[in-house]
């Protein structure tokens, strides 16, 4: 199943609802350049690992395309940018 990401940037947060799934991830802009990461939720599923991996990457890859530094403080966002090394360029 393709998940589709939607970026609601007036509540800070990228989500995924689809099929009673649910998922998102709270950011905040601390300035112009520094996005802070700092709450990820997935609704317990079968797919939790792939809709985890699709939402983080849509998120980091929003944060490259806008030239932003991401900063987390949420443990699960952490792990899994340790877990990709191309994403080390954007991290505080």
């Amino acid at each position: 199943m393709e998940y589709q990401v939607r970026h609601v940037k007036e509540e800070g947060c990228f989500e995924i609802f689809q099929d009673g799934c649910i998922a998102l991830v709270k950011y905040q802009m601390l300035d112009r350049e520094l996005m802070h990461i700092y709450h990820i939720e997935i609704k317990d599923t079968s797919d939790c690992e792939k809709i985890e991996a699709k939402l983080v990457t849509e998120v980091l890859e929003y944060a490259r395309k806008n030239h932003y530094r991401v900063l987390s403080s949420s443990s699960s966002i952490r792990d899994y940018l340790q877990k990709h090394p191309n994403c080390q360029n954007i991290l505080l």
